[in-house]
């Protein structure tokens, strides 16, 4: 994921908090169906999907922009991730971003920030604002520098 990227997965409301690993979190799947169910309002609000990692992973929106990422699992379930582009003005995403988790009966969860997030536009908002995507979106050149406590790129 690029810096101006805030990643999130879909957690069901019922899921435990994910586990931490060695490269992030572990996120339960979600139930198979949900490809099926999530496939076309996603196609109608982002476009054709791209198959990635070998055709594991459908892909709708830009890899470099924002993104919804449905990872097939074992057993017919999939993990569902997005990336927001904190560089653009993604109003209209987040809110594709809060249907869809509420038509799956998900939360997101940040990883960055180790919180859920419930599907509402402004909580959504809020946690993008706390992350270190925004703080590269709002000036790359003090991101750079390492202002701010960030780790320079």
């Amino acid at each position: 994921m690029a810096v101006w990227q805030f990643e999130l997965a879909f957690l069901s409301v019922h899921a435990a908090a994910p586990a931490p690993a060695n490269h992030g979190f572990l996120v339960p799947p979600l139930a198979g169906e949900a490809m099926a169910l999530t496939q076309p309002y996603i196609a109608a609000s982002l476009g054709r999907p791209q198959r990635l990692a070998g055709g594991a992973v459908i892909s709708f929106g830009a890899q470099e922009g924002n993104h919804i990422d449905l990872v097939e699992g074992e057993a017919g379930g999939c993990e569902v991730w997005a990336g927001i582009d904190a560089r653009s003005d993604a109003d209209g995403f987040c809110a594709v971003l809060c249907d869809v988790a509420r038509a799956l009966r998900c939360e997101l969860f940040a990883p960055e920030l180790g919180l859920r997030v419930e599907p509402q536009r402004r909580a959504l908002v809020e946690a993008l604002m706390r992350s270190t995507a925004w703080v590269y979106a709002l000036d790359p050149s003090l991101f750079r520098q390492g202002a701010h406590g960030w780790m320079a790129l």
